[in-house]
């Protein structure tokens, strides 16, 4: 092997290691930017719905039962 193309093997492995670096960066500032806002999920979106359908029903049933106690009142 000539000098050249023994330091152009240098060269290009320590490149290699730099890019190998840069890779494992990018893995965990993507690791971390999925951790800061996380993606929302279809369990959050069927969560979210149940929350809502609870809370009308709620509201529904007080409504009823307002209406329902004033009848029982008159009587």
């Amino acid at each position: 092997m000539s000098k050249k193309t023994n330091k152009l093997s240098q060269i290009s492995a320590r490149i290699g290691r730099v890019e190998r670096k840069c890779n494992r960066l990018i893995a965990e500032v993507s690791a971390l930017r999925k951790a800061l806002t996380p993606q929302t999920s279809e369990i959050d979106e069927v969560i979210g719905h149940l929350h809502r359908t609870a809370t009308a029903l709620r509201e529904q049933s007080r409504s009823q039962r307002r209406y329902y106690s004033r009848i029982a009142k008159e009587d």
